[in-house]
């Protein structure tokens, strides 16, 4: 939680709840938000009187379902109520920033202007979990895509040929 205080109502007012709310805990862990990411499609958010696991799930082309399980710590007080209660708007804040920008992400890959290319630096999980994929289904580096039915013989050819 940073030290200067939030342009955003509920970011201030959570700065100034969470601090006097969660005393019980050492500072460091009352004044910290974590974010942790296991490539490729499970992350944590590591909060003073919770913790939730996303689960992003592929449902098909263009589809995604995601779960959050919240573990939180037993705490009835007003204080920690109101402290929830504001990160967890919060929070709502920023999945739905983040689904808008997923959003124009796909509609950017369907648009005629897209072209692949290469990842910045900061998506190196992402480039890894594509290099392990395309080690492991080298099937989907062809340019087209195998005829119906022939999928998985086609990767097992390619997994089997000698090395260029």
């Amino acid at each position: 939680i940073r030290e200067r205080a939030s342009s955003r109502w509920s970011e201030r007012l959570y700065q100034q709840i969470a601090r006097k709310a969660y005393q019980g805990l050492p500072d460091r862990v009352r004044s910290t938000w974590l974010f942790c990411f296991m490539p490729a499609n499970i992350g944590f958010d590591v909060f003073p009187d919770s913790i939730d696991i996303f689960h992003v799930l592929p449902r098909g082309i263009g589809s995604t379902e995601i779960r959050v399980p919240l573990f939180e710590r037993p705490d009835t007080r007003r204080e920690a109520r109101a402290a929830r209660y504001l990160c967890d708007r919060i929070n709502a804040g920023i999945s739905a920033e983040d689904r808008v920008l997923c959003e124009r992400v796909q509609a950017g890959i369907y648009s005629q202007g897209y072209a692949p290319g290469p990842l910045s630096d900061f998506e190196m999980p992402i480039r890894d979990m594509h290099m392990r994929l395309r080690s492991a289904c080298p099937v989907v580096t062809l340019p087209q895509a195998p005829a119906a039915g022939t999928l998985r013989h086609r990767n097992e050819a390619m997994l089997n040929a000698p090395a260029a």
